[in-house]
């Protein structure tokens, strides 16, 4: 068996501890390339859920947004339903009620508390009664006028400003129908003179004729609450139908 020398066993000592060393190095090397590869890895990670975070948020309050649309325009549908369906009533309240205030039979209580005038015939005291009870009509349904006249602002806010003029009609319709009696009221009364034309125009304006103006006001303003009116309803209808 051959025998080191001393100097040949400190040689390899000093070559295993220069191993040792280089060894040690190099796991510490690779170490702490792990531990940078560990925390990129963590980075990138944090970075990718706060990304994935921010697309998500993104996606939520887009869906939110346009479920809020949604939401606004069937609102929206709903008013303008609702306002049609109140214009038409009001429409078609007010052609029946004029028909009533026209009817030309007139009964003896409803002009009962007619002022007398002296020396009137019985001929001109009925005739002047006809018109009296008349105006007392359109008294008595003050509350439709009152109540169209409430609802106009509405119907202009949903559908336009430019709509107000169906109303007109309305208007007209009374006011024409109520000046035609207080002046034939007059004329009967003997207080003012009128041609035989212009009484056969005033009694058509009160209990109609053909193509008065009361008749044609009052059918103006339902022909446009309709024509304004049923294409919203219709519409409607039409969504709510099942395909096919």
């Amino acid at each position: 068996m051959r025998v080191l020398s001393f100097s040949h066993m400190k040689l390899c000592k000093k070559l295993g501890r220069v191993k040792g060393e280089h060894l040690s190095h190099t796991l510490a090397l690779y170490s702490k390339g792990i531990s940078m590869l560990g925390s990129l890895g963590e980075f990138q990670w944090s970075h990718l859920l706060t990304v994935i975070g921010l697309f998500l948020t993104a996606g939520i309050a887009f869906a939110g947004f346009r479920t809020f649309n949604r939401w606004k325009r069937e609102k929206l549908e709903e008013k303008r339903i609702e306002v049609a369906i109140e214009a038409l009533a009001i429409a078609y309240e007010a052609k029946a009620v004029f028909r009533n205030i026209r009817i030309r039979l007139v009964s003896a209580f409803e002009s009962q508390d007619m002022p007398k005038i002296a020396g009137e015939t019985e001929t001109d005291k009925a005739a002047r009664a006809s018109c009296y009870v008349v105006l007392k009509r359109i008294d008595a349904h003050y509350e439709l006028f009152e109540r169209a006249s409430r609802f106009k602002p509405k119907l202009m806010a949903v559908f336009g400003a430019q709509h107000e003029d169906p109303f007109h009609g309305l208007d007209a319709a009374r006011s024409t129908l109520a000046a035609a009696c207080n002046t034939l009221m007059k004329i009967y009364a003997k207080e003012q003179t009128a041609k035989d034309h212009t009484v056969t125009e005033l009694r058509g304006n009160i209990w109609g004729g053909d193509e008065d103006a009361v008749t044609s006001a009052l059918n103006f303003f339902v022909r446009r609450i309709e024509e304004l009116c049923h294409p919203v309803i219709d519409s409607s209808d039409e969504k709510k139908k099942p395909p096919g």
